[in-house]
């Protein structure tokens, strides 16, 4: 399957919600989930077995202050958007190395997303809590995942998805 790993960190959130109009947006959401499909979809049928996409956000040394309200609402409607185009893609979505804030906005918002959404999200630290590994090797092997999330892969930053197409 495909996994994103997204460096929450290094994301200008105010350039980006700036440099971009609400279609363009929306048509960058759309490209980026038809690409995945396509993947994920010859990926099952090769393999007869029903393959997702696993997002990994890692919010190591993100701030609150980065956060950006325009960037924030316009990605919520694209996804909005696109999910009833692609409503399976997703299998979960990993937050690791989350700061004590994150955690807090979370427990916050968490009674207001759909049960199918909160089912999707899981906080995991494998390098803190060893039983968080296996929610990785689910979507991955040991060997191919970064050390930074508990494998033995070393390389990083990992190979752009498009050159292996």
């Amino acid at each position: 399957g495909i996994i994103t790993y997204i460096m929450l960190a290094k994301v200008s959130f105010k350039e980006a919600a700036k440099s971009l109009t609400d279609e363009e947006w929306h048509d960058m959401h759309l490209y980026l989930n038809e690409i995945s499909h396509q993947i994920l979809d010859a990926t099952t049928r090769r393999t007869g077995r029903l393959t997702k996409l696993l997002k990994v956000f890692d919010v190591n040394c993100m701030s609150i202050g980065k956060a950006d309200r325009t960037y924030v609402k316009r990605d919520g409607a694209a996804v909005k958007k696109t999910e009833m185009f692609y409503p399976q893609l997703l299998g979960e979505v990993f937050i690791v190395n989350s700061p004590s804030w994150v955690n807090t906005f979370f427990t916050i918002l968490r009674p207001f997303l759909p049960r199918r959404v909160k089912g999707k999200i899981a906080f995991v630290s494998p390098r803190e809590r060893p039983q968080d590994l296996k929610s990785f090797l689910r979507y991955i092997s040991k060997d191919n995942l970064p050390e930074r999330y508990g494998g033995n892969n070393n390389e990083w930053p990992l190979p752009c998805a498009g050159k292996m197409f």
